[in-house]
């Protein structure tokens, strides 16, 4: 993992895109798998993180582990045992913004953003945005808190 003043990089692992181009694979539209892959990859990325800092996850108990909640919903959560879900959304290389579906506006600790590179080998987990609004977000210094508030979220 790298640390940068404004992100933190980390590496996506062979495990990681084995699961995305599982889960991915059961999606009939095209475009619905590709928004799987990236969950899947988001939730890889902030549960490696999580893990580098010693914080248990719990992988498997999110919503979007589950082929039917993943086939319906835009989800990308991960259950921090005891404490509750991170929603992790995800990023590609040239986007500032991205809408915050209704489905994950409630019963979330908070947001992680996760913005990939361009060849998908790595993901800079940006930020905890601030919801005020809760129908989207603008990545900008004024609305994303540093990445250690996640763990004041986390109240561990």
């Amino acid at each position: 993992m790298t640390c940068e003043a404004d992100y933190i990089e980390v590496p996506l692992t062979h495990e990681a895109h084995q699961w995305a181009e599982q889960f991915a694979a059961e999606q009939a539209p095209v475009g619905k798998g590709k928004q799987v892959y990236l969950n899947t990859l988001a939730v890889c990325a902030v549960r490696d993180y999580l893990k580098w800092l010693s914080i248990p996850t719990d992988f498997t108990q999110g919503d979007c582990w589950h082929p039917g909640l993943r086939a319906k919903f835009d989800i990308a959560d991960l259950v921090v045992p005891q404490v509750g879900k991170v929603e992790c959304r995800s990023l590609l290389p040239d986007q500032t913004r991205f809408t915050l579906p209704s489905e994950v506006r409630r019963d979330r600790l908070g947001y992680v953003t996760v913005q990939f590179g361009e060849t998908v080998d790595f993901a800079r987990l940006l930020g905890f945005p601030t919801i005020e609004a809760l129908t989207f977000v603008e990545l900008s210094t004024l609305n994303v808190h540093p990445l250690e508030q996640l763990i004041d979220a986390l109240h561990l």
